[in-house]
């Protein structure tokens, strides 16, 4: 089945003739982060214990590599493991090497043009290429990132699910990542391919998505917002086709603040940003000693378990507030109030100033 498509032989969503057919994210009815605590959907899920659907943003690929990407998740070149049909955004299968690269030489068009690099641009990109094949041979420390200000013109995406890897199972899979991509982003002109695995403990989804929107021409950008809410829309299309998952930060989980108290596990706040440095007076591009991290761990745990606290508090204030509580009313506040006692597990915290001490 050839990939090439046309108004002619296929029919094409209204989406792609300009109008969007979901009102971005408000209309598939999931909760934003900053209103999480609000939602009493998302607290039982966070006290609940159930699995968690994963999403992992796992690298990006410019101009050819695009298309070594979709061979990968393809296999068409490893010899050792049978070939995996692709399938696009308009639900076209590509079956081989000349539909891939029938797709690959359409999305090529709107690939951005390199630009003349000045010889340490040049030196950088040779550095990450010969760090990144090394790595990719040993998996030794962590993976290489790209130069800083390289072109993105894919992005390679995994949708994880932790559920049995029998073929029924990973066939619902494979529709709750369908019906998640094309809500996200098929619907809002995105192009993108994907295909399902089931090589590993659990069945997971690759999706390599063209960057370039083809309705307004913008690039793509998956912030924390957005890795959030593909998680939400993920965990809700796998659990209406009955595999029981869920999506919750894992700072809002009873549990995990449970082991953090016993020392099981280490509270990880976001990485060193430039901000927290900035405080210490650390220089740009200056690395950082041991010291210095512990401090701005320090600072960033301080800071989220401080913003937590105040969430909380709002969000239990609120529910408080109701004149004629129901029981679903009276049971998102005793799950608030988990996850709150999770909190004073995990750290010392005066209840009131919301400070860590």
């Amino acid at each position: 089945m050839s990939s090439k498509k046309s108004q002619d032989e296929i029919e094409l969503p209204e989406a792609l003739h300009g109008q969007v057919l979901r009102e971005d994210r408000e209309n598939l009815n999931l909760p934003k982060m900053s209103g999480r605590l609000s939602s009493p959907s998302y607290v039982k899920n966070a006290t609940s214990g159930k699995a968690e659907a994963v999403v992992k943003i796992t690298s990006f690929a410019r101009g050819a590599s695009v298309k070594t990407l979709m061979e990968y998740i393809a296999r068409t070149n490893d010899k050792e493991k049978d070939d995996v049909v692709l399938e696009d955004e308009m639900g076209v299968q590509l079956r081989d090497k000349n539909e891939i690269g029938e797709t690959y030489d359409s999305w090529s068009e709107d690939f951005q043009r390199a630009k003349r690099r000045t010889p340490e641009q040049l030196a950088a990109a040779k550095k990450y290429e010969t760090d990144l094949a090394k790595w990719k041979e040993t998996k030794e420390g962590k993976k290489p990132r790209a130069p800083k200000g390289a072109a993105r013109d894919g992005t390679h995406i995994v949708l994880h699910a932790k559920a049995a890897n029998d073929p029924r199972t990973g066939m619902r899979v494979e529709d709750a990542a369908r019906e998640t991509l094309r809500d996200l982003y098929g619907d809002k002109g995105y192009e993108y391919v994907f295909a399902l695995h089931q090589d590993t403990e659990h069945p997971h989804v690759h999706v390599v998505m063209k960057n370039k929107n083809n309705m307004t021409g913008k690039k793509l950008r998956i912030d924390k917002e957005g890795i959030f809410q593909l998680r939400q829309a993920f965990a809700k299309n796998l659990q209406e086709r009955g595999i029981e998952q869920v999506a919750t930060l894992r700072r809002d989980r009873p549990e995990t603040m449970k082991k953090v108290a016993r020392g099981i596990e280490k509270f990880r706040p976001d990485n060193h940003n430039k901000h927290q440095k900035k405080r210490l007076g650390v220089a740009k591009n200056k690395p950082v000693s041991s010291s210095i991290k512990r401090k701005i761990v320090d600072q960033l745990k301080k800071s989220v378990v401080s913003n937590q606290v105040k969430e909380l508090n709002k969000a239990i204030k609120n529910a408080k507030k109701q004149d004629a509580p129901t029981q679903e009313s009276k049971q998102h506040l005793l799950n608030l109030k988990k996850i709150q006692r999770g909190y004073e597990r995990g750290f010392e915290i005066e209840k009131d100033t919301g400070k860590s001490r």
